[in-house]
């Protein structure tokens, strides 16, 4: 419902409220109401057009001689066909000792223009004497839609209408004049304040002529002058129709008199004076500036339009019908291509650099010298499954490029590009190609994505930097990303993704270069045929391997669900952030870091790494072969809390780390089919664990070959293991093992419970 709809319903339920409040004629002392209709002619502060008026004043309570309780409902319409509301109630009191009337009141006001709509809350006071009236009045906007826009394109400009609505008051100092032929007169001056935060202020004085004849008709002639509306005018005419509700009163004029100092005097004149009219302004002050919409250099934004069908020049009034034609507009290069109606373009595109290539789908804006603009037949639908405006064939980005809104059925591709991006957007690529391609670029951004295609891979980055984020990938033929760098530095971010890779690998990072590869994953699903994310060094790689994973998902039937490898490759390759990830399902392994450093803040010395958590695995759906894979690494890590549940390898296995210290936290579980649950080779470790479980290891249940430090489990158990279940090899007297409360089944000796070892069950103890 609109703002104008609700004002129309509310004065519709005038008459109820007011007959709730409203006491019987028959129970009321001598009352006074009064229906007005007024015509203003001019422009006033505030506003340019006249406007008609229709006011009804009425008493809510029975009212003494000297009292009055009042409700004032005023309608406004504008010559331009604008509602206004005033919804008013006072209090008047008459002070016998000194003549005077007292009053106070408040207002809510509204106002409609031009689609805007305004509120306002106002209070009044008045004294009103014999000869001499003061009335002052405040006025506040509501402060939530105090400053409003309207936008609308004119040729390739936007202009930005901006309405503000002032805050301030004004006052008034009357002298009644005598009557002379049933014409009553005042005389007024004054002066005014309006002003808001985005508006200079409107500091002016104001003069006022008034006239009545009778009870029935009044003409008002007000002059007023400031520095921000200038010298205004406006003349008034009123026709009022008193309703006097007592016989003895009927003849009775609204003249302004009171008693006289002996007291003698008309009593219904004092009952007329408060039912006098409230005089104060009735439209809410407001400014209005058209402009053209500028950026922040101060220069006008430009755009060119495209209409599905259209054979014009690029204006909005006479669109162009393809984009094609757009970009060879001498106007592209500054301007942003935009599509108000959506609709399906049939032709490759090939964006012009610094153009910004945006459809009606999404919420547009545009920052300018007037603010952040929402552009007009934009938010249309953003939904990446249904979005309005289509491309049937390729597109090529440029530098300083922006594609938003598109549903492209093609590629998307990107070579020597410095800075573009892609937002909002999804990319199909049935046929055998890749539906989007980076090469050579730096600065890439794709932000709101769905790549959904059955062709090739679905994102290839080659020696470029790239930002992912909030995006969905769905492959049927080959990997979700693959990354290639070798000859500059270059930072792929991956972040809020969900990848689904039926066929190959989900994140596939190679550095086969000089160049060093900084590879980021946080808030990324990732389900896949082959490895979940990898992150290796090629024979060919002299650079450095730098990666960062978090709150990441890994899931692989075939493959591992994290794996970074530095084996093969000459440059240094570390983990800077490995936390709080998860191995739902692998077949080659959860986690395998192989030939590289755990460093927290790459460069220099090994600082601390913590997992935090990793559980790998469940009882329902065990990873195959290892857990955890740490070969000649070096570093400081605390796994964290880790849970592990795999078969046919070790729950971790560790060789050739001597310069590796490998922790966990209590509440960790290790339970492996077939292998041993610890194979610990060349390494130092502070391992607690609350269960152990190694079930029909062919070997040992646990191998610790070369170790340093302490392991401490709650509960262990070691059944059906062909060798003796705890092998000890090359171990410093100083190793601390404990494993609680053990049940050990070998086929070597018997089940041996409570920390007792018997008939062979320890191998190689110092």
């Amino acid at each position: 419902m609109d703002r104008l709809t609700e004002h129309r319903i509310v004065w519709q339920m005038l008459p109820l409220i007011v007959a709730a409040f409203a006491v019987p004629a028959a129970a009321q002392e001598p009352w006074l109401s009064r229906l007005s209709a007024r015509h203003s002619v001019g422009e006033g502060i505030g506003y340019s057009h006249s406007f008609t008026s229709i006011d009804w004043f009425l008493p809510l309570l029975p009212n003494g001689e000297t009292t009055m309780w009042f409700a004032d409902f005023r309608v406004i319409v504008s010559n331009d066909s604008e509602f206004s509301s005033n919804v008013g109630t006072g209090w008047r009191q008459y002070v016998e000792k000194q003549n005077r009337i007292y009053g106070i009141n408040a207002w809510w006001d509204t106002r409609q223009v031009d689609g805007f709509a305004f509120n306002q809350g106002g209070i009044g006071v008045e004294c009103l004497g014999r000869i001499f009236d003061i009335e002052i009045n405040g006025y506040t906007p509501n402060v939530n839609d105090p400053h409003q826009q309207a936008l609308m394109f004119t040729g390739n400009n936007l202009l930005v209408r901006t309405v503000n609505a002032l805050s301030g008051g004004d006052f008034l100092v009357g002298i009644n004049l005598p009557e002379v032929l049933e014409f009553h007169s005042r005389i007024l001056g004054g002066g005014y304040y309006f002003d808001s935060s985005r508006t200079p202020d409107a500091t002016g004085w104001r003069g006022r002529v008034e006239t009545a004849f009778r009870d029935w008709l009044a003409v008002v002639m007000t002059v007023q002058d400031d520095e921000l509306y200038g010298r205004t005018a406006t003349v008034a005419m009123e026709l009022r129709r008193p309703v006097e509700h007592d016989s003895n009163v009927v003849s009775q004029s609204m003249r302004h008199k009171f008693l006289n100092a002996s007291g003698g005097g008309s009593d219904n004149a004092i009952l007329h004076r408060l039912a006098d009219p409230i005089r104060r302004q009735q439209q809410i002050v407001l400014t209005q500036r058209i402009q053209l919409a500028t950026g922040l250099a101060n220069i006008p934004l430009t755009f060119i339009h495209v209409v599905e069908g259209a054979a014009g020049i690029g204006t909005f009034e006479n669109s162009y019908g393809t984009i094609t034609a757009a970009m060879a507009d001498a106007l592209a290069p500054t301007s942003i291509v935009y599509t108000p109606q959506g609709g399906t373009f049939n032709e490759n595109v090939a964006l012009v650099a610094g153009t910004q290539l945006r459809s009606n789908g999404p919420r547009q804006t545009v920052i300018s010298q007037q603010g952040q603009l929402v552009l007009p037949f934009s938010g249309a639908g953003d939904t990446l499954t249904a979005l309005p405006a289509r491309i049937n064939g390729d597109v090529n980005v440029a530098s300083g490029t922006v594609l938003n809104g598109f549903n492209v059925v093609g590629t998307v591709s990107a070579t020597g590009v410095t800075t573009a991006t892609m937002d909002t957007n999804r990319i199909r690529q049935p046929a055998a190609m890749d539906a989007l391609i980076l090469t050579d670029s730096t600065d890439m951004t794709l932000n709101k994505f769905l790549l959904d295609q059955s062709g090739g891979r679905g994102i290839r980055i080659d020696n470029s930097s790239a930002t992912i984020s909030i995006g969905t990938i769905e492959m049927t033929t080959d990997d979700a990303i693959e990354i290639n760098n070798g000859v500059a530095a270059n930072a792929v971010n991956i972040t809020d993704t969900t990848i689904t890779s039926a066929p190959g690998e989900g994140i596939d990072a190679n550095l086969d270069g000089a160049g060093d590869l900084g590879l980021s994953v946080q808030r990324v699903s990732v389900t896949s045929t082959g490895n979940a994310v990898s992150a290796i060094e090629d024979a060919a790689s002299t650079g450095n391997l730098t990666v960062a994973i978090a709150n990441t998902t890994a899931s692989s039937t075939a493959g591992a669900g994290f794996t970074v490898d530095g084996s093969a490759g000459a440059g240094t390759s570390v983990v800077s952030r490995f936390e709080s990830n998860s191995v739902t399902g692998a077949g080659a392994g959860g986690a395998l870091f192989t030939d590289l450093m755990f460093d927290a803040v790459p460069g220099g010395a090994a600082d601390p790494l913590d997992f935090r958590s990793l559980p790998i695995g469940s009882s329902a759906t065990r990873v195959t072969t290892n857990g955890l894979t740490f070969d000649t690494v070096i570093g400081d890590v605390d796994m964290g809390i880790i849970n592990i549940f795999n078969q046919t390898g070790a729950g971790v296995f560790v060789d050739m780390s001597p310069s590796l210290t490998l922790g966990s936290q209590a509440g960790s579980t290790i339970d492996t089919l077939t292998s041993p649950a610890l194979n610990l080779t060349d390494v130092t470790i502070a391992l607690v664990f609350d269960s152990v479980v190694s079930t029909s290891s062919p070997t040992e249940a646990a191998v610790f070959d070369t170790v340093d430090g302490s392991l401490a489990a709650t509960t262990t158990v070691a059944t059906d293991a062909a060798n003796p279940p705890f092998s000890y090899t090359n171990i410093p007297l100083l190793f601390a093992v404990n494993f609680g409360n053990t049940t050990i089944d070998s086929l070597q000796g018997p089940t041996i419970g409570n920390n007792e070892i018997r008939a062979g069950g320890v191998a190689g103890l110092p």
